[in-house]
């Protein structure tokens, strides 16, 4: 894939996530938008793809993401977090606990390079755990590959779940989805 011009290679990024999407949506897998791309970008990865995305889309992109989930965010959220609070910070401790032993155990008793098996299993933002890495020595592309291994994932797992606790109710509620709604 590193012979291939990185405007081909954005192409067969666009179409094989679309194609992928489309597939995932229509067997009904939930976040088939978000699970096929980043499964897509994964595979480019391993294979080699050289495509770097200017510095300044990066940022854009953080920051819609970032108004996306604010803007679902409410001040109504703070009573039920401040009420229970104790199990908040237990499960974000219970978290962090967690993966620094797994990443301790990964430092310690794997081959993976350096601290690379740390920043890999550290809780977090996975562009940000990426980019810490590099400032430490870690092997950036492997962290990037763990950081996003994870994320889809915990993607999978969570749209599964919710499938099957939601049983045919969430069923219904993909199939009736408008990904592309009309702008007023």
């Amino acid at each position: 894939m590193g012979r291939v011009s990185p405007l081909a290679q954005s192409g067969v990024l666009l179409v094989a996530s679309l194609l992928l999407g489309l597939v995932l949506q229509w067997f009904h897998v939930p976040a088939a938008f978000l699970l096929g791309p980043m499964m897509v970008g994964i595979v480019m990865g391993l294979k080699g793809a050289t495509i770097r995305m200017p510095p300044a889309y990066f940022w854009a992109a953080n920051a819609i993401l970032g108004c996306l989930v604010a803007q679902r965010l409410s001040l109504s959220i703070l009573s039920p977090l401040l009420q229970e609070w104790p199990l908040v910070l237990g499960i974000l401790v219970a978290t962090l606990a967690a993966s620094g032993f797994s990443g301790w155990l990964l430092v310690k008793f794997s081959a993976l390079p350096g601290t690379t098996g740390a920043w890999g299993a550290s809780p977090g933002g996975a562009s940000a755990m990426v980019a810490m890495s590099s400032e430490f020595g870690a092997d950036v592309r492997l962290v990037a590959f763990m950081q996003y291994l994870s994320v889809l994932m915990v993607t999978a797992a969570a749209a599964f779940v919710a499938r099957l606790s939601l049983g045919e109710t969430a069923a219904h509620n993909t199939a009736a989805l408008i990904w592309f709604p009309a702008l007023d």
